[in-house]
């Protein structure tokens, strides 16, 4: 529930309280008044005002009389704060210098801010800004005007800047022309109707060689009809013929055709059809004819100059979207201008000048009347146009016996282009030093000639020492007897005879009929026909040993039976289940006799054996130290312990019947005549710092399969424990790759294979913490840093709460539920003269440091030895300390070696190289299997290989 902490107090306007009424440290309030009492330490009554009594207190008046003159007015700020003052306490990372706001401030970011209203476009611009207007803003003192320019540019100023091997002679251009014209293949036609001439005046072309039987003039057609040329009138079908008689009778010159063709003759004609000469135009488009025909709301540009002031202007401008013109000048200098200038794209004036001089000009000086101006240059020269002429990306281009060169190179890999789009492209990369292809949405890269294989057997690099480095496991070891397939030399052995002399083989040399003779055994006897059955004798040599002596065949036993695993005992039905004596990969020579001469079975080889009875119900089976065994029974308590518990050799119990166990970490569990007693941490009421774990794995033999998968991966051979039918397998007798268990040799079918894996994890614990929190502002909720810094962090139902020294109840006084905060429930805040503690206490966590030991290996010179290995897909990067050392010799070689991979490749550092005499061997790795392998190849004999491993997980 909420604690309430009531103070004294009255309710009587006026009446304070007298020292004698407070103590130090407590708190009167007069709610009358508005006041809250304390007593200083002078054993005076203080108190505190409210906001209202402060206002009132703190006037104007009473502020002027505090105010300390040496404070400045606002003259003396303004001199004091100046741009001095200003640029020195500039925090230059809050604005841009001119480089970032260049940057900043771009087309895109100056058209996402522009108020397009407020602008006139390309259209509105030309029909404002016209000769008049431009005119009337011209300071012709700035620049020359056309007579001016061409008394400056003149023929010598031209050919004193002229580059003449950038330009054609008048010779080479009409080759280039007279080659081009000479291969046209597509009519030739104008881009504009009426607009051009073929020839002037004053150029003109010799003669005009037509295969076709027209040519038209306007609206009529001169052709060739019957040797005779025939001009038609389009519009009137009329026809006028004139053949060569025609022509020699009545011949008409110049002269002749512009008397005819006079004014008086043109005048009708042009009168009839409306047309007016250039003079008649301009006397009858006079100024008034303009000016009575323009609609009275349109503004001439001094009207429209007069109204588009900067008032006008200005009121409609958006400051804050875009610069005026002393930020935009300030904005857009040379830097500016230079850092988006692509100079690559155009001459500048020394280059222009140098290009363009008097030949260059007279060169292409025409009738200007002909000539396209630039816009209509550059809507017809379009990349269409330029693409149709040169056929690139249309056709495949056949360049003859003519050579391309060009440059292709690009500064990084991440420059190329997309290998799919431009496949089949190369191109060279500086960075790399490569040339790359582009094939299959890759850019493959090239070997340089330095990579290539020279073919020479020495210069191939890391080749193996030995047959196994080259992957053979199966080389031939030089023992005859490790031949298979070998041919008969002087003998054949059991089995070629076998194979030779089959049934078919002795009945054909038997006596007709067949002899028979007796087969002797335990299950009676039997005649054996030679002719009609045959006889076979299975087993291993060393096992079953047969013979033939005087038409007699013996089979006997071995008395020394070798490479036999295991004998197994069936019972009375043939069926899946028998009794197996099996010996597993025995480390040296053993004996057991069995049994002695009186039957019974030895125990000790130190002593005789004794027959041994079983015993009664409840006796153990004990020794007398001297290799004889017998039943005998243990007390449980009066006259003495069978179990003495000591401390340090000093016994704790002589008769006791109870034996207690105390501690957290102790649990007794069983409900028969079998207790356990699980003990998982230490006594005294401490926690361990191992917490240790055995995962159990379970398997079926099958007499073929020797690798198992295990569920849990250990950290060595040593830290998993193999079992067959109950009997603990020797380490030597198997492996471990990762989580792959391997065993020397296949268990049979029926064998039950158990593993024990043993892992140990260091535990983190955690001391209780606490986070003070002095709110201010006032709050109920308190989460992130406290006053010292530290960030709020518990484990839900872990922690306490004191407010003010007091404690708090949970969910009654005080909510937490999301491990970062908490909520206090009160009536009212908690505020900067309070204190509140939260006591966090941590559960204990599982810390995996990834450390592994590992096993001692003794190498020989010259071999690559697996010094460790663990599984690729659970750890990515670890770090390895080796040491390598020949203690008969003193001599010994440290280092470390830190790697990581990406499933295929593995990458390795070694440094740290510490030798007491030389290098010891040389390190490598690999990832094999799935697992990656830590590979050491000694350079001396008996070179002893530890290491020890931290690993951090995929």
């Amino acid at each position: 529930m909420t604690t309430i902490i009531k103070l004294k107090k009255k309710g009587v306007s006026g009446s304070d309280p007298s020292p004698g009424d407070l103590v130090h440290g407590e708190l009167a309030i007069n709610f009358a008044d508005g006041k809250l009492y304390y007593k200083n330490s002078s054993n005076v009554i203080a108190q505190f005002l409210d906001s209202g009594q402060t206002v009132n207190m703190i006037d104007s008046n009473y502020i002027n009389d505090r105010i300390n003159s040496n404070y400045l007015d606002s003259a003396e700020t303004i001199n004091l704060v100046d741009s001095a003052y200003v640029n020195a306490r500039l925090d230059d990372t809050l604005f841009l210098d001119s480089a970032e706001a260049i940057s900043l401030v771009d087309s895109a970011y100056v058209n996402a801010r522009l108020d397009t209203s407020l602008f006139l476009d390309s259209a509105e611009a030309i029909a404002l800004v016209d000769s008049a207007y431009v005119n009337a803003r011209l300071d012709t003192t700035s620049f020359l005007d056309s007579a001016e320019t061409i008394a400056l540019i003149d023929s010598a100023y031209v050919n004193a800047r002229l580059d003449d091997t950038l330009f054609l002679d008048s010779a080479e251009a009409h080759n280039i022309l007279d080659s081009m014209f000479g291969n046209l293949d597509q009519h030739l036609i104008p881009i504009t109707n009426e607009a051009f001439d073929l020839g002037d005046s004053a150029r003109r072309f010799r003669d005009l060689y037509l295969s076709g039987t027209s040519v038209t003039f306007g609206n009529i057609v001169m052709s060739e009809h019957n040797g005779a040329a025939r001009f038609t009138n389009h519009t009137t079908g009329a026809e006028v013929k004139v053949d060569v008689s025609n022509v020699n009778t009545h011949l008409i010159d110049s002269s002749i055709i512009l008397g005819l063709i006079d004014s008086a003759y043109v005048d009708p004609l042009v009168e009839s059809l409306g047309y007016r000469d250039s003079a008649q135009i301009v006397n009858i488009i006079t100024a008034n004819y303009i000016n009575d025909r323009i609609n009275q709301n349109y503004l001439n540009s001094a009207e429209t100059i007069s109204i588009i002031d900067s008032a006008y202007v200005n009121a409609r401008l958006n400051t804050t979207s875009f610069l005026d013109s002393a930020e935009a000048i300030q904005l857009v200098d040379s830097s500016y201008v230079n850092a988006r200038l692509d100079t690559t794209s155009f001459l500048d004036s020394g280059e222009a000048v140098a290009l363009i001089d008097s030949a260059y000009v007279q060169a292409r000086q025409l009738n200007f009347d002909q000539l396209l101006d630039s816009a209509e240059a550059t809507n017809l020269i379009d990349s269409s146009y330029i693409q149709a002429r040169t056929r690139i990306g249309l056709d495949n281009i056949d360049f003859g016996s003519k050579t391309i060169t060009y440059s292709n190179v690009y500064s990084a890999l991440s420059d190329l282009p997309s290998a799919s789009t431009y496949h089949g492209m190369f191109a060279h990369v500086h960075a790399t030093g490569r040339g790359y292809f582009a094939h299959g949405g890759n850019w493959i890269p090239l070997a340089n000639q330095s990579e290539l294989f020279s073919g020479a057997w020495a210069d191939i690099t890391s080749k193996p020492t030995t047959i196994a480095g080259y992957g053979i496991t199966d080389a031939f070891s030089g023992a005859y007897a490790d031949l298979t397939g070998k041919p008969s030399l002087a003998f054949l052995d059991s089995a070629l005879t076998t194979q030779l002399i089959d049934s078919a083989y002795v009945q054909l040399r038997q006596a007709a009929g067949g002899a028979t003779f007796g087969l002797a055994g335990n299950t009676g006897t039997h005649t054996f026909n030679t002719a009609t059955e045959t006889l076979t004798f299975l087993g291993t040599t060393g096992q079953i040993n047969a013979g033939i002596a005087a038409n007699n065949v013996t089979l006997e036993l071995d008395p020394n039976i070798n490479s036999i695993v295991s004998i197994a005992f069936e019972g009375d039905s043939a069926n899946a289940h028998e009794i197996k004596l099996q010996a597993t990969n025995p480390t040296a020579d053993r004996t057991i006799n069995l049994p002695d001469a009186t039957g019974h079975l030895p125990v000790f080889a130190t002593a005789s054996p004794a027959a041994i009875t079983d015993g009664t119900s409840g006796q153990a089976l004990v020794t007398d130290g001297n290799g004889q065994l017998s039943f005998t029974t243990i007390s449980g308590g009066g006259g003495g312990s069978a179990i003495t518990v000591q401390d340090e050799g000093n016994s704790l119990s002589t008769g006791a019947t109870t034996l207690n166990f105390v501690g957290s970490g102790v649990a007794a569990s069983g409900t028969g005549g079998t207790k356990t007693i699980t003990i998982s941490g230490g006594g005294g009421g401490g926690s361990a710092n191992v917490n240790t774990d055995v995962v159990v794995n379970t398997f079926n033999g099958d007499s073929a399969t020797t690798a198992f998968t295990l569920s849990s991966e250990p950290t060595t051979d040593q830290n998993v424990f193999v079992t067959i039918n109950g009997v603990s397998q020797h380490v030597d007798a198997y492996s471990v790759a990762g989580t792959t268990l391997t065993l020397s040799a296949a268990p049979e079918n029926g064998d039950v294979i158990e593993t024990r894996v043993v892992r140990s994890t260091n535990v983190e614990l955690r001391d209780h913490k606490d986070y003070i929190y002095q709110p201010n502002p006032a709050s109920l909720v308190f989460s992130g840093s406290d006053i010292n810094g530290d960030v709020l962090s518990y484990d839900v139902d872990k922690l306490e709460v004191f407010f003010n020294g007091s404690r708090l109840t949970p969910t009654l006084d005080y909510t937490a539920t999301n491990g970062t905060s908490i909520t206090i429930l009160a009536d009212y805040n908690a505020d900067s003269n309070d204190t509140v503690v939260i006591s966090s206490f941590s559960k204990a966590s599982l810390v995996d440091i990834g450390l592994t030991p590992g096993s001692a290996t003794i190498g020989t010179a010259a071999t690559q030895y697996v010094a460790d290995t663990y599984s690729a897909t659970t750890h990515r990067t670890s770090k390895f300390l080796i040491e390598l050392a020949i203690d008969s010799d003193n001599k010994y070689h440290a280092t470390e070696v830190l790697l990581t991979h990406n499933g295929t490749t593995v990458f390795m550092s070694q440094y740290g190289h510490v030798t007491s005499d030389s290098s010891l061997g040389e390190f490598d790795a690999d990832i094999n299997s799935g697992n990656v392998r830590l590979l050491v190849t000694p350079s001396l004999n008996n070179t002893t290989i530890k290491t020890q491993r931290i690993t951090i997980g995929a």
